[in-house]
């Protein structure tokens, strides 16, 4: 185990990552089966009776997981408030719109698949990237004014592995 302190703290959040992960796919899983499209989320793309009540509901859900000390507050007027709790209050507000979006990214993605497949989806193919290596290699001797090597042959070897490439096999 860690000589450090903070070691604790960083398994706990990890574990805790982990299990929120399962946790949104399980709510997302949730919404499917209730029918919620990803438009409910914004009043502006769909503000029919159903998706005002999916839009309440969402919110007083993501409230109700705040200490009392915070529910309370929210509830309180903002006018009477000190400046340090009404900084607490939009802070609190912030973050049930922070977590309401993370609802919507995760129907998003569960629905429509992840934006982007990463590395493997712009990944040119093996004959395409070693062709463009050889053509780099073929031009930076051409312009070498010092190579310490023998050039024409270097250029024959170039020339047989591009007739390689055009093999098929």
């Amino acid at each position: 185990m860690s000589k450090f302190t903070f070691a604790s703290h960083v398994t706990a959040h990890a574990k805790a990552a982990v299990k929120t992960e399962g946790l949104m796919a399980k709510a997302c899983d949730a919404m499917i089966a209730d029918q919620i499209t990803v438009a409910m989320f914004s009043k502006k793309t769909d503000d029919s009776d159903r998706a005002e009540d999916f839009r309440n509901g969402l919110k007083a859900a993501i409230v109700a997981s705040f200490t009392a000390a915070d529910r309370r507050l929210l509830e309180t007027p903002t006018k009477g408030l000190s400046d340090n709790k009404k900084a607490h209050k939009r802070y609190m507000q912030q973050q049930i719109g922070a977590r309401v979006n993370d609802y919507k990214r995760g129907l998003e993605r569960r629905l429509n698949g992840p934006a982007n497949k990463g590395a493997d989806q712009k990944r040119t193919s093996d004959r395409t990237f070693c062709e463009e290596r050889l053509i780099a290699m073929e031009k930076r001797v051409e312009k070498s004014e010092n190579a310490k090597f023998d050039v024409v042959a270097f250029k024959e070897k170039l020339k047989e592995a591009r007739e390689i490439l055009n093999t098929n096999v």
